[in-house]
């Protein structure tokens, strides 16, 4: 409740939290704020304090200070125009007489806040739009670019200085440049906020330890201490064998097949000593390590699940798929995207809804049970977001019959890449267009894949 003034400000009526931003400034010590405190009592409030989602943005210290004098607290609605951050950062930068050390430690807390900032602002406003009737998030309509499905893209026009860049040096010097301080101190106050101690993060925030002593001896102490085990994270792809996904995440590994032409048997075997399924539980915390691009476009959200395996395969014991599904539904703002040889299998699971399901039809055996599968898939409570067909490699031709494509979303086509047990393989042409042509009666979306490069070559008959 406030009461309104006829300049503008109003007085607060009752009790104001601080709004996080404000609190990346370090308090004022004891004397200073004594000091404060007495001349608000002497000479009053000069400058309203200023208000951004109802909470103290500008002025905590004036809000403290007259909520204890009993003085009546003027205040001002934040007017926009710039970044909340850089807007206090402003407005404290020249009267409050931080050190070098202090700015710098303002300046990492800054880029910190912005990163996460910008994550939640994009797991909950980017990715949906309400809630469905089971009262699980809704996806935004999904977008199709390129042949790909894509998620929503954040507003260009939107100011984020730190979070666009902020695992480099120039997101740091953008943080330095704000508090006149260098992007090496920015990253050296990362270091304390990151690996020291309460206490020692309180010297530097005070004033009363110089940055450098103090990121010298956590190095120092970090550099002798055990490393606790390794954050897993998902793996970025670096290659365009699996073009559609910028992510893969194996949680599981392994897949009891004998598929002559696997790319993963021959990596299993070369780097693992063999390609036995097996689980991977340390794994499952992948999804929510792995900060989320910047760019959010062309398939850079979408995760390849178990590149490495067959997730449902009949030899895969069902709380080995549960335990991946959930840490995928605790993951919404990634798209998980799923493919198996054995379809079957896929009937009865709760997708989450940034679940992208497919299955492999590399030959025309697969056909009927991909269709039959999918075809009850389509019409389950929990269809996923996206349905697709892989055929690759596309190893002879395909016959959909009078069923079609039509209970598929996407349709990936391509070759056959080389590997220690098939020679590379592309299909006829006349094989892709009628594929091609059938996914586009059916209204489905199709991506060629870049190992796919057979092209028509046809002549005319002479008279």
């Amino acid at each position: 409740m406030s009461k309104e003034l006829n300049d503008g400000a109003f007085i607060v009526q009752g009790d104001l939290a601080i709004h996080p931003i404000a609190q990346l400034l370090p308090p004022m010590n004891d004397a200073e704020y004594k000091e404060f405190k007495d001349d608000i009592l002497g000479n009053g409030l000069h400058n309203p304090i200023i208000l951004y989602q109802d909470k103290v943005l500008d002025g905590r210290n004036r809000y403290l200070a007259c909520k204890e004098l009993e003085i009546d607290v003027w205040a001002r609605e934040w007017e926009g125009g710039s970044d909340p951050i850089e807007y206090v950062i402003s407005q404290n930068i020249h009267r409050r007489h931080l050190t070098a050390g202090q700015r710098s430690m303002v300046a990492a807390k800054a880029l910190d806040f912005h990163i996460e900032a910008a994550r939640e602002r994009q797991r909950v406003a980017g990715r949906f739009d309400g809630k469905n009737e089971d009262n699980t998030p809704k996806l935004k309509n999904v977008q199709l670019v390129a042949n790909l499905p894509q998620a929503e893209t954040p507003d260009p026009e939107e100011k984020k200085p730190f979070a666009s860049n902020a695992d480099d040096n120039k997101a740091r010097s953008h943080a330095g440049k704000l508090l006149n301080v260098s992007g090496r101190s920015v990253a050296a106050a990362a270091v304390v906020l990151k690996h020291g101690t309460d206490d020692e993060k309180k010297d530097v925030e005070t004033g009363k330890v110089g940055l450098a002593k103090v990121e010298k001896q956590v190095r120092e102490r970090t550099k002798n201490t055990p490393r606790p085990e390794e954050k897993q994270m998902f793996n970025k792809e670096k290659s365009d064998s699996i073009e559609w996904s910028k992510w893969t995440w194996n949680p599981v590994t392994g897949c009891s097949y004998a598929c002559q032409y696997c790319y993963a048997r021959d990596i299993g075997d070369r780097f693992q000593g063999g390609f036995e399924p097996k689980f991977h539980p340390e794994r499952l915390s992948a999804p929510i390590n792995t900060r989320l691009p910047t760019d959010t476009g062309n398939g850079n959200l979408n995760v390849f699940v178990c590149s490495m395996a067959e997730l449902f395969g009949d030899w895969v014991p069902q709380e080995w798929i549960d335990q991946v599904i959930e840490s995928c539904t605790k993951a919404p703002e990634w798209n998980f995207i799923f493919l198996t040889k054995n379809p079957k299998r896929l009937i009865g699971i709760k997708w989450p809804k940034n679940a992208w399901v497919g299955t492999t039809v590399d030959c025309q055996s697969r056909v009927n049970s991909a269709v039959a599968a999918f075809d009850e898939l389509n019409n389950h409570p929990y269809r996923p977001v996206v349905t697709f067909l892989s055929c690759e490699p596309m190893n002879e031709r395909l016959d959909f019959g009078d069923r079609g494509l039509h209970s598929f979303d996407w349709i990936i086509i391509g070759g056959r890449s080389a590997s220690s047990r098939m020679p590379a393989f592309q299909p006829e042409w006349e094989w892709v267009e009628k594929l091609h042509n059938e996914a586009r009666a059916a209204g489905c979306k199709v991506y060629w894949k870049p190992n796919l490069t057979v092209r028509p070559k046809e002549y005319p008959t002479g008279i």
